[in-house]
């Protein structure tokens, strides 16, 4: 969220709620309902330039 500077009431608004959220578990199921598909499985293996080497043109 961005707040404009010096807006202390709307930030601590703002901070109250994430706290809230954290708190009661709503922030785990929103993040498990909406960004659990975007992760990769920890069980994965990342391979970087595991492929043929290209000549310069």
């Amino acid at each position: 969220m961005i707040v404009r500077e010096g807006d202390r009431d709307t930030l601590a608004l703002l901070n109250e709620g994430l706290a809230l959220v954290m708190a009661d578990g709503a922030y785990r199921h929103l993040h498990a309902k909406w960004f659990a598909a975007l992760e990769l499985p920890s069980n994965r293996r990342i391979v970087v330039g595991g492929g043929p080497q290209l000549s310069a043109l």
